[in-house]
């Protein structure tokens, strides 16, 4: 065997138990991804849309226009750094607000911009963030280890977060 197909083959198996514990997490957990063909709701383009914006110098009346336009779009997400979690929520999942009853999910993204936190830091963000209101969890991981092929590393990291969100 090649060592390029030793690296594959060891990436496989790498990847075969972080297969494994996403399709263990919990298959109800709201924002889920599901199949657009097993669905009933709109395959459009921009119901696979996740509209963002993950500034720094975001404001709240900037993410209120970024979850009307969500709304008014039919996006699948509105994406915001972790501060303007309870926000969106609020504005999109919330009865007490117009634009509540809509299929759009609140998303946040840990270890977020550069993947080099811990992984415990990772998963306490992601905890916090359902805490406040996020139905859905972007991460990114650690990629020093991903390109050092340090893959229990890289599985640990993933794990961690998707154990926090269970």
């Amino acid at each position: 065997m090649s060592e390029q197909q030793q690296q594959q083959a060891l990436i496989e198996t790498t990847l075969q138990p972080v297969k494994a514990l996403l399709s263990e997490a919990r298959p109800d957990a709201p924002g889920r991804p599901t199949n657009p063909s097993s669905t009933s709701k709109s395959t459009s383009a921009s119901a696979m849309i996740d509209h963002t914006l993950l500034h720094a110098h975001a404001t709240a009346p900037q993410i209120e226009t970024l979850c009307i336009e969500a709304k008014q779009y039919g996006f699948a997400s509105v994406c915001v750094n972790s501060v303007y979690v309870p926000l969106a929520s609020k504005l999109l999942l919330s009865n007490e607000s117009s634009l509540s009853h809509t299929t759009v999910k609140v998303c946040t993204v840990v270890g977020f911009p550069l993947g080099a936190s811990l992984s415990q830091v990772k998963a306490f963000e992601a905890r916090q963030a359902i805490d406040a209101g996020a139905t859905e969890i972007d991460m990114v991981l650690h990629v020093g280890a991903l390109k050092q092929g340090d893959w229990l590393a890289v599985y640990d990291d993933i794990r961690a977060v998707v154990v926090a969100c269970q």
